[in-house]
């Protein structure tokens, strides 16, 4: 990374991809465009006279909305992952319903789920292992069915996989091949890489392909992965990624840890899975939004796992508390002190950009 171009976090580039060996994907699957494809693709293919699907109240909104338009009957439980599990009694789901449940940010285990699930046979279990694709826990799920978005941790412009743990029949191969909110994406990639190294590529350039990319993407449906998507997704997960994010988020959380304006939302996980990212809640809303603009304006660019304007307040408060501070497999050991030294307030000015390793 050019010393003057140093930035943190936003959509991957088109970064040279780890090699060595993989943490492969499931034998048997079905690979999508998108994530919300594949659970509408799952949904469909299974729903007949009682079309119900209970989300997590603390979930992404959009892909929510997505499945309530393709015609579910979307109903909510209990859930947030500051907890071990949901609350029970509020999953009253009924045989034949769908239920969804999630990995957040990679740290769960899946036990409660595994339990729950024997004795709630007759409901149809979907997980979503976007944030940990290859976690223990989507190794060895009993689940019914499972998805995951895969552009959210690979640098890829559109993908996501289907597959069954419990061996059921997978939905057919979707036929959709307008890819061009994906090619815009790609190019935007590119771009912005040449930005990072230097070249004469202005950044609002591959911003502006990012977001045309991104609704060209989400205004599709039942779209299958694209061909230039299926050459980079390789056989897996390269361990070599999952070792240096899982390590970057350990250095970030050592580095911050005590200090009073935040507490990490998990500081350990469970062996065999990645963390997504670290996960800080703050102490309030003014103090989150306070360091959100620091990091911002120093090129460190944070996200919101998710925003929300639920009826619960719980759910809302943690909304405007939480941040993801972004520490992937892109980054070597220098780029996250220097992220930790802006989270903590440290940083006296700027200093020469450490490169990436």
């Amino acid at each position: 990374m050019d010393a003057d171009r140093w930035e943190v976090g936003g959509e991957f580039g088109s970064e040279s991809p780890d090699t060595g060996e993989c943490e492969p994907w499931a034998s048997n699957h079905v690979r999508f465009a998108l994530a919300q494809h594949a659970l509408i693709a799952i949904w469909r293919s299974l729903s007949a006279s009682q079309p119900v699907v209970w989300v997590p109240n603390y979930f992404c909104s959009p892909v929510v909305e997505v499945l309530s338009s393709a015609g579910a009957a979307i109903r909510t439980y209990a859930d947030d992952p500051r907890w071990s599990r949901p609350r029970w009694n509020t999953l009253t789901a009924r045989a034949g319903d769908f239920v969804l449940a999630v990995n957040y940010f990679g740290v769960r285990d899946g036990t409660a789920w595994r339990e729950w699930q024997a004795a709630h046979r007759g409901v149809v279990l979907i997980e979503d292992h976007t944030h940990d694709p290859v976690s223990a826990w989507a190794r060895s799920s009993t689940a019914d069915y499972a998805v995951a978005s895969l552009r959210k941790t690979l640098p890829i412009p559109d993908g996501a996989l289907a597959w069954s743990p419990a061996g059921h029949a997978l939905p057919a191969q979707p036929l959709g091949t307008d890819w061009r909110g994906s090619s815009l994406k790609l190019k935007a990639m590119a771009l912005k890489q040449i930005y990072l190294s230097g070249g004469d590529s202005p950044r609002e350039g591959y911003l502006r392909l990012q977001r045309e990319g991104e609704a060209a993407l989400l205004a599709t449906s039942d779209l299958r992965m694209s061909p230039w998507t299926e050459t980079l997704l390789g056989s897996g997960v390269p361990r070599a990624s999952r070792a240096r994010r899982e390590a970057n988020v350990r250095q970030v959380l050592d580095l911050t840890k005590g200090h009073p304006d935040f507490r990490p939302l998990f500081d350990h996980w469970p062996e065999g899975h990645c963390p997504f990212n670290a996960i800080l809640v703050f102490r309030d809303a003014e103090t989150r939004d306070a360091v959100r603009t620091r990091l911002l304006q120093n090129r460190i660019f944070p996200a919101v796992h998710w925003e929300s304007s639920s009826a619960d307040p719980r759910i809302d408060e943690l909304s405007r508390r939480i941040l993801t501070v972004p520490v992937d497999q892109r980054y070597g050991s220098e780029d996250v002190g220097r992220v930790a030294s802006w989270l903590t307030g440290n940083a006296i000015a700027p200093v020469a950009a450490p490169s990436r390793s």
